[in-house]
This record gives C-alpha cells, structure tokens and sequence, in this order.
C-alpha cells in the first residue's frame, strides 16, 4: 500500500473527502441529476486501464 501523508484522514479514496463534497445534484418536476464536481470522479466511476471501477454511484454503470 502507497503510503499517504500524515495531513489527510488515511481513508481510501477519501484522502481529504474532495470527492465526497463534491457531490451536487440537480432536480425538476420529471428528472433528477446527480454527480460529482472532481474531474477525477469519472477515473473511479468508470475506471482505467490500470484502475478498476469504484462504483461511486452505480452498481452497474454500463446499463
């Protein structure tokens, strides 16, 4: 395991909670939209080449 430094909460994808506060959400009368504001978020939603997916929001994405 990659070691952190001592500044953050040494929580696993929640280093300093930016993704978590970063979460916002947009609603009307017949949708509703939610999201995170970090460009990274999609790295851990979707995953890379050398990251598997995270699932912040969906269990299944792909669908």
């Amino acid at each position: 395991m990659d070691r952190y430094s001592e500044d953050g909460n040494r929580r696993l994808l929640n280093r300093y909670g930016d993704i978590l506060t970063s979460l916002n959400h947009q609603a009307d009368t017949t949708s509703a939209r939610v999201g995170f504001g970090q460009p990274y978020a999609a790295f851990h939603e979707w995953g890379t080449k050398h990251m598997p997916r995270r699932r912040l929001l969906f269990a299944d994405p792909g669908r």
